[in-house]
């Protein structure tokens, strides 16, 4: 019998669907693909929104979304519930429950094919999450006005998580396209004591990586730096992201041969550079798991976006790597 590793031990399969409640009937169970590690329960849950978003990178997540719905005879931009309240946001009152029900605290606004700071009730949303006993944290691009979302960053109770993929303006421009970098010297010092930095490694960044450690180490709040491959979900990513794929894998080596091991974190690595904490987090082989709401009313029990959300949609047959 195949065993599941769990927060406190070993649960068989059994013993998980047993404890955890599943989210609709469709919900898929735990990873049993070779490739990908045995996922833990889910220990933190993501609310994400669906629209369009003020950036266009080329390895968004979201447009394998959008595609993946347009072959259901779904638009999940039009769908999206944007501009409503969330109180209009169907399922969402299920989805909190549920992840109540799991003892889940941390609970991150983020985005699949948008970002968290583009919604109108952004401010009362984190408000009424926090008062129903949630850690609440957000991961953005940082392409907003500082003196509008100051006071939305300082009510946050979780981790700040800025994603950067560049410090210049031509390579920014090749990986988002946009060639304008966000103030961070602005940004950073005004998101409270408890900011992590995301970069996605890529074929145009790869090379300027270290620089980009090396000016985030002056920031005394940024907590850690997660360094993330691009995860070859379905194998068109494979194929598409071949030249992303190999460059997170020769610079995990580099950091592998230069710079001191910390500890392993959900089974991936952590450095010590320029000071700061830095993971390769590789989206391939990581344990972690997490329950994922969407703004159009779905939800599932998965950490992989494409996987869970196709399974909402009715397909016979997740998308494998």
């Amino acid at each position: 019998m195949m065993i599941i590793k769990s927060f406190s031990g070993y649960i068989t399969p059994k013993a998980y669907a047993n404890n955890y409640p599943t989210f609709q009937s469709n919900a898929l169970k735990p990873e049993r693909d070779t490739e990908v590690r045995i996922k833990e329960a889910p220990s933190f849950a993501d609310i994400n929104m669906l629209g369009k978003c003020n950036l266009n990178c080329f390895f968004c997540v979201g447009k394998e979304l959008e595609k993946i719905a347009r072959q259901k005879g779904k638009n999940i931009n039009l769908d999206s519930n944007m501009g409503k309240h969330f109180s209009q946001w169907q399922n969402f009152e299920e989805f909190l429950a549920i992840t109540k029900k799991q003892n889940i605290k941390k609970l991150y606004l983020t985005g699949s094919n948008t970002d968290p700071s583009t919604y109108k009730y952004l401010h009362e949303l984190i408000e009424y999450l926090k008062e129903s006993g949630f850690v609440v944290g957000i991961r953005t691009n940082g392409y907003f006005d500082l003196t509008k979302q100051s006071e939305i960053l300082k009510s946050l109770n979780g981790t700040v998580s800025y994603s950067l993929q560049s410090l210049n303006p031509e390579t920014n421009k090749k990986i988002t396209g946009v060639a304008k970098i966000p103030d961070w010297d602005n940004i950073i010092p005004n998101s409270g004591d408890n900011v992590r930095a995301t970069i996605v490694v890529n074929r145009y960044n790869v090379g300027e990586i270290y620089d980009m450690i090396k000016y985030l180490s002056k920031f005394d709040n940024i907590k850690y730096i997660q360094l993330r491959s691009i995860y070859a979900e379905t194998a068109d990513f494979k194929l598409k992201y071949a030249k992303d794929i190999q460059a997170f894998k020769n610079l995990s080596e580099d950091i592998t041969k230069k710079f001191e091991y910390v500890k392993s974190f959900k089974n991936c690595p952590i450095y010590r550079i320029n000071g700061k904490e830095v993971v390769l987090w590789d989206l391939g082989t990581n344990t972690i798991n997490a329950n994922n709401y969407y703004t159009d009313g779905s939800f599932h029990q998965n950490y992989y976006v494409v996987a869970g959300y196709t399974s909402n949609l009715g397909a016979e047959k997740s998308p494998k790597a």
